[in-house]
């Protein structure tokens, strides 16, 4: 075993989790694992109970594979199968294992969390202390923000690692608190509070408070990065038992605060209220972007990286997949925005096409989902500002976008509304009316799958 890298003795993990150890006693791990079809090789597999699949019945499937052990639940037995054994739920152990690890590891961990722009921010995060202080940075995986993949990601994080900057989502309340005490945070970034999964927080306040459980954890000699353009910043900050750094996009009174932007270039002046003034060139298009790119830059400075390493940096950050990812394909401008959407991450993304220069500017927008009661008000807010945003042509796309954002666009003044119902639908008409000159944004939630409209 490397000095530096990620070795989990089976005593420790069943000591954290409570669990009953059936197997060698000098047994170790090389880290965890839930899907039989990735790497399983010295791995402890996680034997996770959902919806449609129970993992328990994937055990043997996993020590052929390689694993070295498996977490169950229950007196079921295994044969030649070393196992820990819990009497409760296998993601409650998990969330102990990965806990234990992180109070093990010496890394400074940074939690991110908010309605939108948290990956991009924690990529940016990680790229900075990376690049800018030449360190060993462990960062969330994927989407791995759940109570399952925030485990998994903190269990990827060697021995050696400087830096943990791990993103947390939640959809139903009492999740943050929970995300919070596996993560232990030594500092924190709120990155915006908006109107995401509002089938489950009805109201901004409820999303609010949801997010505040991340801040409420960070110990006293921690600091929190919050907007102070937010009409949520002197709520959040009351859940601040430690130092609150303010950042302003608007030029408000704020620790960073934004003099001059460019949100075509992410160029921006930032002014420092220790002194001075640091001038960012992002490369990242649009004011949403260059917001989380301002969270990022001020939780870098907090944590240690000289002013003179920013650009350097910036100048090999590659943006994500599916988040404002351009590409030209014979004359033709797309931009790839749709891993993910809700109501502000989609106007926000509206606003930035809006100064994008092409012959025709044309939207592709799909359903925002898990939206409640409120989702054709909210789809119909969307189609408004497509209108706003003066597009040329816009594409709805599934049943809810058909319905409600075409509607409001067309009212709007879209001189172009066209309806698919499914993401293939929308490549063919795109395939029949497209042309050099032109500019595409294709942006909606995940589970439309709209970024297979999008060339490689």
């Amino acid at each position: 075993m490397s000095e530096s890298g990620v070795y989990l003795t089976a005593a420790e993990c069943a000591s954290w989790c409570g669990g009953v150890w059936n197997g060698a006693p000098d047994a170790v791990f090389c880290g965890v694992q839930t899907d039989t079809r990735m790497s399983m090789e010295g791995k402890l597999f996680v034997a996770i109970k959902g919806e449609r699949f129970d993992g328990h019945d994937f055990v043997h499937d996993a020590a052929a594979a390689g694993a070295a052990g498996a977490l169950v639940s229950g007196v079921r037995r295994y044969e030649n199968v070393p196992t820990i054994t819990v009497g409760g739920d296998t993601r409650d152990a998990l969330a102990k294992i990965a806990r234990g690890w992180r109070r093990k590891c010496h890394a400074v961990i940074v939690g991110i969390t908010g309605s939108a722009g948290k990956t991009t921010t924690k990529e940016i995060l990680a790229h900075l202390l990376s690049s800018g202080l030449k360190a060993e940075v462990c960062r969330t995986s994927d989407n791995w923000n759940n109570d399952v993949g925030l485990p998994k990601s903190i269990l990827q994080m060697t021995s050696g690692s400087d830096f943990g900057v791990f993103e947390a989502g939640t959809n139903h309340p009492g999740e943050m608190e929970r995300l919070a005490r596996i993560m232990c945070p030594d500092c924190a970034v709120i990155t915006n509070i908006g109107r995401a999964h509002a089938e489950f927080f009805p109201t901004l306040q409820d999303t609010a408070r949801e997010k505040a459980s991340l801040l409420a954890a960070v110990p006293k000699d921690g600091f929190v990065v919050l907007d102070a353009d937010s009409v949520f910043f002197s709520y959040l900050s009351g859940f601040a038992k430690c130092r609150v750094v303010s950042v302003s996009i608007n030029g408000s009174n704020a620790d960073f605060s934004v003099e001059k932007v460019d949100p075509a270039s992410g160029g921006m002046t930032v002014r420092l209220k220790c002194g001075g003034t640091l001038e960012l060139r992002t490369g990242l298009a649009g004011l949403h972007q260059c917001s989380d790119a301002l969270a990022a830059v001020a939780a870098a400075v907090e944590l240690g990286v000289p002013l003179d390493m920013f650009n350097p940096a910036f100048s090999t950050f590659r943006g994500l997949a599916g988040r404002w990812q351009t590409l030209r394909r014979e004359g033709v401008l797309w931009i790839n925005d749709a891993y993910n959407a809700n109501p502000d991450s989609m106007k926000a993304s509206l606003r930035a096409f809006t100064g994008i220069s092409a012959k025709r500017r044309i939207a592709v927008l799909g359903d925002m989902l898990e939206l409640g009661s409120g989702e054709e008000a909210f789809h119909r807010a969307v189609g408004s500002e497509a209108a706003s945003c003066r597009i040329d042509v816009l594409i709805a796309v599934g049943e809810r976008a058909c319905s409600w954002i075409a509607a409001a666009a067309g009212e709007g003044g879209v001189p172009a509304v066209l309806r698919a119902p499914s993401a293939n639908c929308a490549s063919e008409i795109l395939s029949s009316m497209i042309s050099s000159g032109d500019a595409v944004l294709v942006k909606g939630s995940n589970g439309m799958h709209l970024s297979e409209i999008c060339p490689e």
